[in-house]
């Protein structure tokens, strides 16, 4: 497992490339452009390895825990960056975990990777002479757009299976699909009939299951620090706001009431940290309560990151409504982020949920 401090670090080059790369004119100018990838960008972070972070070392990848992500889940949230680090992060765990060389060997051949997350749609397997067929659609699918091979759950009764399909496969028709996040993009995909060949099956029955459970708990972790990443940039540009903006002859900032405003959101966002540190811990000590806690950082978190957004973008007043200041895309942002996984609240009922089973 990485240390703690070999976490940081690789959190520390990561940022390096985006703050050189990627700075707030260059995150516009691409909001401008209605692309859905920088491939500058892109290519960068490849070639330092941000795409093969979970994948393990003996197929050229990092091997990374989902612990020792969150710092530079952190990071990319901060930077509202556009690249699918977490998507293929949570492939890179899933196919490790399943032993899937075929599908690991194509991820560190650099193919791009979306997956479905929970809730799960409703897709399912029929089998016959000619093999099992896919049929369904997923109405939501992250980083889906440019994807080149999509991780599906489906149901052949009465177990799950997962797969992986290529997005050029016969029989899927991928469709972009806007979000109010412009910093990201999804994809609709229809599934009409689609052969699946023994290959393409990932898991079934109880190694299924236990990707559902691992999967659940580490897209909750990303999207936790994801999160908090986002909220702590934007709260830290409003208080440097405060700081220089005058109003009747001296720092708003001054004033009692935006100090107490700017008080409870870093009380808000040091919860948030609180609870994804404990989560952290547990997740590194392989305790019984990792996932619970996880599903709990995400709620806390998200929700977090979408009341810092809103009152941060209030705080700036008029320029903080404007299409080129920053707040409203860590508004949009947060507010997916705050909805991924079922919302929030759903969150805390699986917390609940893993707490009485």
């Amino acid at each position: 497992m990485t240390t703690q401090q070999e976490a940081l670090e690789l959190a520390r080059g990561v940022e390096q490339l985006v703050g050189e790369r990627f700075d707030s004119r260059a995150l516009h100018e691409f909001v401008d452009s209605g692309n859905l990838r920088d491939d500058e960008l892109m290519a960068m972070a490849s070639e330092i390895g941000c795409f093969e972070l979970a994948l393990p070392e003996a197929q050229g990848g990092l091997g990374l825990d989902p612990a020792s992500l969150v710092p530079t889940y952190q990071v990319l949230g901060a930077y509202m960056a556009p690249l699918p680090v977490i998507s293929c992060a949570l492939a890179g765990d899933l196919l490790a975990r399943a032993e899937s060389g075929q599908w690991l060997a194509r991820l560190g051949e650099g193919a791009k990777f979306a997956i479905c997350l929970p809730p799960w749609s409703e897709l399912w397997l029929e089998g016959g002479d000619g093999g099992s067929r896919l049929y369904g659609a997923l109405p939501f699918i992250l980083d889906g757009a440019d994807a080149d091979v999509l991780l599906v759950r489906a149901q052949l009764e009465p177990e799950a299976v997962w797969m992986a399909i290529g997005t050029k496969a016969a029989s899927v028709v991928c469709t972009p699909v806007p979000l109010v996040d412009e910093t990201r993009n999804s994809a609709g995909v229809d599934f009409a009939g689609v052969t699946i060949p023994p290959a393409s099956v990932i898991a079934q029955g109880d190694m299924a299951r236990l990707l559902d459970n691992v999967l659940a708990a580490h897209a909750a972790l990303a999207l936790a620090a994801d999160s908090l990443g986002g909220a702590k940039a934007m709260l830290g540009k409003t208080i440097d706001y405060l700081k220089v903006r005058e109003q009747f002859g001296r720092p708003i900032g001054s004033f009692q009431a935006l100090k107490h405003r700017a008080a409870n959101l870093h009380l808000k966002a040091t919860v948030a940290q609180a609870l994804l540190d404990e989560a952290v811990d547990a997740a590194r000590a392989r305790d019984g309560s990792a996932a619970m806690l996880a599903h709990l950082a995400f709620a806390q978190a998200a929700d977090a990151y979408a009341a810092i957004a809103e009152d941060c973008l209030q705080l700036h007043g008029g320029i903080g409504f404007t299409r080129d200041h920053d707040a409203h895309l860590h508004l949009k942002r947060a507010k997916l982020n705050q909805a991924l996984l079922g919302g929030a609240d759903a969150a805390r009922d699986e917390a609940a949920r893993l707490v009485t089973r």
